[in-house]
């Protein structure tokens, strides 16, 4: 596999597989303990899917006011800044205004070695 190391720049894809559109939908991504998120800013996004984004407590989360039928791809880049094992904790999609359409990822793992100059 590809090595890690600290001061890395790695790109995370969320994909997302909608069967229906969906109304009011939060997508909360459980960040690595030891990656820093590169945003060019919070706030409300207008791409091809727009979404409002924020920063919280080691997650980053995705409100859509509407999640349209079809597929769809998120991208960030996150800064590697320990070297250690970890692991990513899980994303998670829901409906908010009906809570048993909901869908969630597996957790991950990341091995990162230290950088030497």
């Amino acid at each position: 596999g590809t090595e890690v190391k600290t001061g890395d720049t790695l790109m995370v894809k969320l994909l997302i597989t909608s069967k229906r559109s969906i109304d009011y939908i939060l997508l909360k991504e459980s960040v690595f303990a030891n990656a820093q998120p590169i945003l060019d800013s919070k706030g409300l996004k207008q791409k091809e899917l727009a979404y409002y984004l924020s920063q919280e407590e080691g997650n980053l989360l995705y409100y859509f006011n509407r999640l349209p039928k079809g597929n769809h791809q998120l991208e960030y880049l996150f800064s590697v800044t320990h070297a250690g094992e970890y692991s990513s904790g899980i994303s998670s999609i829901q409906c908010l205004h009906q809570p048993t359409i909901q869908s969630h990822t597996q957790s991950g793992r990341l091995s990162v070695e230290t950088r030497t100059p």
